[in-house]
């Protein structure tokens, strides 16, 4: 339930902060 929280706010964060996409989805996927 935690990732699928995550991966909904991430989706449109991580279009506009591609770096601090790249930080925070190893991570979340780990």
């Amino acid at each position: 339930v935690r990732f699928r929280v995550t991966g909904v706010k991430y989706p449109p964060i991580p279009i506009e902060q591609e770096k601090d996409a790249k930080p925070f989805s190893p991570m979340l996927i780990s």
